[in-house]
């Protein structure tokens, strides 16, 4: 919110997405009263179930959520910028950051900063994909409306996101591959994808992923995304 000082109103989307619907209509979203408006986190849900031991202790003693299983991913969320500034100054946020240990410092901090002030989204506009085992198994561990919901949104999903590893760009396979590469071949970058996807690890770490990643924020960023395009450009410069 205070970087895009000049807006009042943003949707935040994480890179490994593919929308199969008009953002724009996630953007009209009412807020009313509440400050931001996610899907509520399926894969959480099953940590706070026993996935992930700890995980209940963890969200009540450390987070000290209202109620734990109102955890939100935050892959994909409306914010309204100006209800957050008026609120939390940049100061107070990078303080909060700065004093507190967190275990997902981004999703962690936001769930706790707007806690009790987040609209909860229809499942379609977050579908979180069976990336691997330990995905199946968080789903199949959290509340039983929150699986029935997610399962109901893998029939129609709005926002497929690749949350986790490993990714399709890396295997080439894995569950809703096929949107991503139906996408892919339309793109600027199908043969760099390809290419890419020699020698790519787990991690996915290396240099011609970087190399890739660096083209797209170069070619498309400050473009898409002005005025913070000449400030895109210099955090590229490493």
């Amino acid at each position: 919110p205070h970087i895009l000082e000049e807006y009042d109103k943003v949707v935040v989307l994480d890179a490994d997405m593919i929308c199969k619907k008009d953002v724009a209509d996630l953007y009209n979203t009412p807020l009313d009263d509440c400050m931001a408006a996610a899907v509520k986190d399926v894969v959480y849900g099953g940590y706070l179930n026993g996935a992930v031991e700890g995980t209940l202790e963890y969200a009540k003693n450390t987070l000290r959520l209202s109620e734990p299983y109102n955890y939100c991913n935050t892959g994909v969320i409306l914010m309204d910028c100006e209800k957050i500034r008026n609120l939390y100054t940049l100061k107070y946020l990078q303080d909060y950051i700065d004093t507190h240990q967190f275990r997902i410092y981004e999703q962690d901090t936001l769930n706790v900063l707007l806690d009790g002030r987040i609209r909860f989204l229809d499942r379609r506009w977050n579908m979180y994909t069976y990336t691997s085992d330990a995905i199946v198994k968080c789903v199949n561990f959290a509340p039983f409306y929150d699986k029935q919901e997610y399962l109901e949104a893998r029939k129609e999903p709005w926002i497929i996101h690749y949350a986790a590893h490993p990714k399709p760009w890396w295997m080439g396979s894995g569950d809703f591959a096929a949107d991503f590469w139906y996408y892919a071949r339309r793109s600027f970058f199908y043969e760099q994808i390809i290419a890419n996807m020699k020698g790519v690890g787990s991690s996915g770490n290396n240099s011609s992923t970087k190399a890739a990643l660096v083209t797209i924020f170069k070619r498309i960023l400050p473009k898409c995304m002005y005025p913070l395009g000449k400030k895109i450009k210099r955090l590229l410069k490493w």
